[in-house]
């Protein structure tokens, strides 16, 4: 009986002209943002990118120690930064500092944003890591913080370490 009520219904709704209702919509979800995997480049990450390929082609004995040579031959302000503590990482690194991943083989500081720390690694090219891994695999690793010159190390020392000099 419910199904000759049903065709009834669809029967005079049809004659009437009555034009058939369009089932409702769900609302168009709205596109994410693309997410980038690179962070933004600055003069002096460039330079120090060029300055690790080409040192790391050459394979030094101690990468570190040449790369540090090779930024202050090309008039780049230099500080050796020893071990890197746990509190202190990332936040007192810049763009285009040096890191040492042992087994003389090191990375390029990129920049830390919400999707992880931004590392370039001469040898597999730009990747991100998840800050707690990064505080894992860089506890206690060396460092060189690369500036314009010297005086912009000298003012990045100051913050970071008020009343001491950075070793050259």
């Amino acid at each position: 009986m419910a199904r000759l009520a049903l065709v009834a219904c669809l029967a005079i709704t049809a004659c009437r002209g009555d034009p058939p209702r369009a089932p409702a919509e769900a609302p168009a979800p709205t596109p994410a943002a693309p997410r980038t995997a690179r962070a933004p480049r600055s003069p002096i990450k460039a330079a120090v990118e060029a300055i690790v390929a080409e040192v790391t082609a050459a394979q030094p004995r101690n990468l570190l120690e040449a790369i540090g040579e090779a930024a202050r031959s090309r008039g780049l302000g230099v500080a050796s930064l020893g071990g890197l503590s746990d509190e202190a990482r990332p936040g007192m690194l810049e763009p285009g500092d040096v890191l040492d991943c042992g087994q003389n083989r090191v990375v390029v500081f990129a920049g830390v944003d919400g999707d992880g720390v931004h590392l370039v690694d001469p040898a597999s090219g730009p990747r991100v890591m998840e800050l707690g891994t990064f505080r894992l695999e860089f506890a206690g690793r060396h460092a060189y913080l690369i500036a314009a010159d010297q005086a912009d190390i000298d003012a990045r020392w100051d913050e970071l370490f008020p009343r001491s000099r950075p070793t050259r």
